[in-house]
Order: C-alpha cells, then structure tokens, then sequence
C-alpha cells in the first residue's frame, strides 16, 4: 500500500511539470513521495538494519542529525501553514483597484490554469465596480512571447474589460515586486488607493503580509486554487514565506 501511494503521489507531482509549472514544490513532492514507497518496498531490510545498528555510534549520530532535521522542516511547516490558514484578513466588499498578482503562463502566451482562476475573479470584481481600475502584475519570462502582466491584459480584455481600465506593471519577479510596483503605479495615476489583492487561497497569506508591511490600505480577494495544483503550490508557497521572511 505505501508503494502504491509514494508512487501515486510522485505521479501527481510530476504531471504539473508537463503542463509548464516549475517551482520547487515538485521536487520536494517528489522526494517525499519516493520516500514513502522506498520505505514500504525496503521496511524490512531497513527495521533488520536498524536493530543491527542501533546500538552503535555512528548510527545514533546520523539518528540525531536526521531528527534534528525533521524537527525543524516539521516546525516550519507548521508556522508557515498556520500563516497560509489563519493570518490573513477576510475579504472586505467595496470598490477598490484590483491588483492581479502574475504567475506562469502558457508557451503560447496564454494564461495558465492557475493564473486564469485568477483572471476570472478579476474580471467578475471589475464587472461589479464597472468605475474601479486593475493593475497586472508579472514580468515572467520573455521566451514565452508575452510578459505574465501583457498575457492578463489581452485576457482581460478579451473578457470586454476595456484597455483604459488596465495598467500593466511588466519588470516584477516577486510577489514583493509586484505589490510594491502595483502599489507606486496607483499613486502615479491617482487610482484609488484601496488595494484588492487577487491570487490564490494558498498565495493570500504572503501577498496580504507584504502589504501590512508597506502600510497599504488593502483586502484581499482570493481566487480558487485547481485541486490539481494545489500540492506543489501548498509546498512552494511554504518555501516562498520563509524566503520573504528572511531574504525580503
């Protein structure tokens, strides 16, 4: 059964990768996956060496090093989850300039699954407050042929939002990039400062964070995450605080 499973679950890892999404959330299923099945495929072999070797010291070294570690990613995980689950503010109704937070689009420039799911919350915001504004954000990659914040504003409007409504913010390679850029383009153009964060359940907690931190009025309004992805992106994103956290 635990073969079964680790292999299951290396599959769901892997398939994103086939679809353009690279983030280290698949990596790091990966590895966890084939762990699993490892074990249940070697659990004998490994409990007979282990009752060999468990008196030795070598052996209770590498035990306390690996416990070390575990520990740790067990403790991050835990304060980053809590973070992806309760320390965002719940979506506050009200006209405001909706900032689109970029993410990977397609090779042939489209939007991807995640960053449609997106787009559609956008577009529904800005039919319900048809004066308010949207500020794109996302530089992506340039071998894609668009820019992830040029990719939004053709599907915006191509969805009837007119072009006026949109400004795009291309040069952001980070969720701190696109917040602080969406944020100094509101003030130029004298958009409304009331900022509606857009992106993914699982992005909101960090988006919403970074925004506290530069004193911005803001709500975040999130957009929901395909079941498909949500694994490798749950990982990614517990990566992505701690990264903020210490190198932002």
């Amino acid at each position: 059964m635990l073969v079964i499973l680790g292999l299951l679950g290396a599959v769901h890892f892997i398939v994103p990768l086939f679809f353009g999404y690279h983030n280290i959330g698949e990596p790091v299923g990966v590895f966890l996956s084939l762990l699993v099945a490892a074990y249940g495929y070697f659990r004998e072999q490994i409990h007979t060496y282990i009752k060999r070797k468990k008196n030795t010291t070598g052996f209770k070294v590498l035990v306390s090093v690996l416990t070390v570690i575990v520990v740790f990613h067990l403790m991050v995980a835990g304060w980053a989850t809590g973070k992806i689950l309760f320390q965002k503010k719940p979506y506050r109704e009200g006209p405001g300039t909706a900032v689109v937070l970029g993410c990977e689009v397609n090779r042939d420039g489209t939007p991807s699954a995640l960053l449609e799911s997106r787009l559609k919350t956008a577009l529904a915001y800005l039919q319900k407050y048809p004066d308010e504004k949207a500020v794109v954000s996302g530089g992506g990659l340039d071998y894609y042929g668009l820019t992830e914040a040029e990719s939004m504003k053709q599907w915006l409007m191509k969805h009837g939002i007119a072009e006026d409504r949109i400004y795009t913010d291309d040069k952001a390679a980070s969720t701190t990039q696109n917040i602080v850029n969406a944020a100094e383009i509101v003030k130029q153009q004298n958009l409304n400062p009331h900022l509606v964060l857009i992106t993914n359940t699982f992005h909101q907690a960090r988006a919403q964070g970074i925004a506290a931190s530069l004193g911005l009025d803001y709500t975040g309004l999130p957009a929901k995450t395909p079941l498909w992805l949500a694994p490798t992106y749950y990982i990614r994103e517990m990566y992505g605080i701690v990264y903020t956290k210490l190198l932002e």
